[in-house]
C-alpha cells in the first residue's frame, strides 16, 4: 500500500494525473488581447490554466500586477521543483550542496509567502502557466 501511495505522489508531482479538471483552460496568445478574459478569472475568484506560454516573466509581471490591482496576494514558483532539487541531490559532486540548499529555500519561500490568494505554477515542461486560486 505504502508503494502505491509513493507512485501516485509521484505521478501527481510530475503532472501526469489529471487533477486539474476544475480549471479553465486557455491558449495563450498575447495578454492585450487576452486581458479582458484573464482579468475576469482573476475577479471572479477562479482557478485557470495559460498554455502555449513561451516567455513566463513577462507575463507573470502582468499577471502579478493584475492580482494586486484586486488587492490580491499571489506566490509564484516553479512546478515540481521538490523534484528538481531531488535530482540534483543525486549528482555526485554538485548535487549534495544543491539540495542542501534548495529544500530550505523553498520552505522560506513558502512561509514568507503565506496565504496568498493565488499560487502561479511555472510548468516549463508543459509551456503553461497553471494560476490557482486559494480558498
Amino acid at each position: 500500500m505504502k508503494k502505491i501511495f509513493i507512485i501516485l505522489c509521484f505521478f501527481y508531482s510530475i503532472g501526469l494525473c489529471d487533477t486539474e479538471m476544475h480549471y479553465t483552460i486557455l491558449k495563450y496568445e498575447n495578454f492585450s488581447s487576452q486581458k479582458k478574459a484573464i482579468t475576469s478569472l482573476i475577479q471572479t475568484k477562479s482557478s485557470f490554466i495559460l498554455t502555449n506560454v513561451k516567455k513566463f516573466s513577462p507575463l507573470i509581471e502582468k499577471l502579478e500586477d493584475l492580482i494586486n490591482d484586486y488587492n490580491m496576494t499571489c506566490r509564484i514558483y516553479t512546478r515540481n521543483r521538490a523534484w528538481i532539487v531531488l535530482g540534483g541531490a543525486l549528482l555526485p559532486i554538485v548535487g549534495k550542496p544543491v539540495a542542501s540548499l534548495g529544500f530550505p529555500l523553498i520552505i522560506i519561500h513558502n512561509l514568507i509567502t503565506l496565504n496568498p490568494n493565488y499560487e502561479i505554477a511555472k510548468d516549463y515542461l508543459n509551456d503553461r502557466l497553471i494560476l490557482t486560486y486559494q480558498y
